[in-house]
């Protein structure tokens, strides 16, 4: 009886620490929104400006993370360009770290800034699409990040209305895409993208 109860409590004993070792934060993508008075300031220079933290980035794994401009034009896609991507060794001798991206859209430009805790760098991608005439939406979601799922974080399009269930942070597959962008009309996206390497 001792040795079934010494082996049951062993077996029980292993199955919580296993168990409580896969626990892991989920890596998030988390909103940072303006005050109402740099919101006011912001309108007045027709920039759109978002700001993202990546809170619980693995630093024990090596991964990616890829910023991409997409435009549709005629039910085609017709431009699909990195903006910055980031590659981690997975070195760090953090559990977890946080980056920060800025993303500055406007007319004629994507303007991208990534900051971790001690650097930063900055990106910038020239456009012909002019944006500023487009209806536009934008991701104000916190998002728990899957690997190689894209996440939208702005949309622009000159159809109406605009299809708010891309910037709600759901994972979009390939066929949803194709349905929003049937309608031959211009169709502009920034994606993230997560990727374990």
């Amino acid at each position: 009886m001792k040795k079934r109860l010494a082996t049951l409590l062993l077996a029980f004993m292993c199955i919580i620490i296993l168990t409580s070792c896969q626990q892991t934060k989920a890596t998030k993508l988390t909103y940072k929104p303006f005050s109402d008075d740099e919101q006011y300031l912001l309108s007045l220079t027709d920039n759109k400006i978002l700001m993202y933290d990546l809170k619980n980035l693995p630093t024990d794994n090596k991964y990616t993370l890829t910023l991409t401009y997409e435009v549709y034009k005629d039910s085609k896609k017709i431009k699909d360009e990195i903006i910055t991507q980031a590659y981690y060794d997975g070195s760090s001798k953090k559990d977890t770290k946080t980056e920060t991206i800025g993303i500055n859209i406007t007319s004629d430009k994507i303007r991208c800034i990534t900051a971790t805790d001690s650097a930063f760098y900055t990106n910038k991608l020239d456009i012909d699409e002019d944006l500023s005439k487009c209806s536009q939406a934008l991701l104000s979601n916190d998002v728990d990040l899957q690997p190689e799922k894209d996440v939208y974080l702005f949309y622009a399009t000159t159809s109406t209305p605009i299809q708010d269930s891309l910037t709600d942070g759901t994972p979009v597959d390939e066929n949803k895409i194709n349905e929003i962008v049937k309608d031959n009309e211009l169709h502009a996206f920034i994606k993230l993208k997560f990727e374990k390497n």
